[in-house]
């Protein structure tokens, strides 16, 4: 089709059209979140939508101190990262079993996972509660790693069971007839591969236990042991009035999620143009 004709096509205009929209709704609540918590609380009154006439970034000092955001900060740095570890390190195994070793009913196994995604973790939520209080595991990091890590792991165990299935298995063959056992395969072999897929994983599992507010609003009631985005709801209660302050906090719980992105972005594009997420 000529480029002239396409220009003048008027579905190519509203795709564009519509593309442009779908971006300026994406992209404006962040830009408004950034120059409201620049904002003094005067200039925030009279001028609420504009630019900032006078920046103020002593409103991130305020909401740093204000909120206890430095315990509550490491406390979300250490679950994600954990959870993200604990994550990879379970699910690339199970991805391998099920796509390499005929494992007998993996496909009863994989159907189940399917399943487990379907079912919504409110559904569970009560019966982990009385597990958690018969085992006195509330308000500790390591409760909220494991709830974290088994409710996001279906998802990665696909992921790798995708990408597995994709590697010939004439690799696997050559190194079984060169004396390696399947967990060398694995660890020497097939999972250096994995950078793309580990990537994906890393930004989809570090977003869920880094900005999930359900999970550590039932198992953390302890002040100092929840986490950031707990936090930030129970400081909007404290600084009602100072909107410049709470959007200074929310601005500080999001500038982690945009490192890690930019971090595993390339590596992300790769997982998810590659094979990452192919059936």
């Amino acid at each position: 089709m000529p480029a002239k004709f396409q220009r003048k096509n008027p579905v190519v205009i509203i795709g564009v059209v519509l593309m442009v929209l779908l971006f300026i709704a994406t992209l404006y609540p962040l830009v408004f979140t950034i120059m409201v918590s620049l904002k003094s609380t005067a200039d925030f009154t009279v001028n609420p939508i504009g630019f900032p006439t006078d920046i103020r970034w002593l409103n991130f000092v305020d909401a740093w101190t204000g909120g206890n955001f430095s315990v509550l900060f490491l406390n979300t740095v250490v679950i994600t990262v954990f959870t993200i570890i604990f994550t990879i390190l379970l699910a690339s195994p199970a991805g391998f079993a099920l796509a390499k070793l005929n494992i007998k009913g993996g496909k009863l196994i994989y159907n189940y996972l399917i399943l487990g995604m379907i079912i919504p973790f409110q559904t569970i939520m009560v019966p982990l509660m009385k597990i958690c209080r018969q085992l006195q595991a509330f308000n500790y990091s390591f409760t909220l790693i494991a709830i974290f890590t088994a409710t996001s792991i279906i998802l990665p165990v696909m992921l790798y069971t995708s990408f597995y299935k994709s590697v010939p298995d004439e690799i696997v063959e050559a190194a079984k007839l060169d004396g390696c056992g399947m967990i060398r395969i694995l660890g020497k072999i097939l999972f250096p591969l994995t950078k793309s897929v580990n990537a994906t994983v890393a930004i989809f599992v570090g977003m869920y236990a880094w900005r999930d507010y359900l999970i550590p609003s039932l198992f953390a009631t302890d002040p100092n042991a929840r986490t950031l985005v707990v936090g930030i709801y129970n400081f909007t209660g404290s600084y009602f009035n100072n909107w410049p302050v709470i959007f200074a906090a929310i601005v500080i719980q999001s500038i982690p999620l945009v490192v890690l992105f930019l971090v595993f972005q390339k590596s992300f594009v790769d997982g998810i143009t590659s094979g990452a997420v192919k059936g």
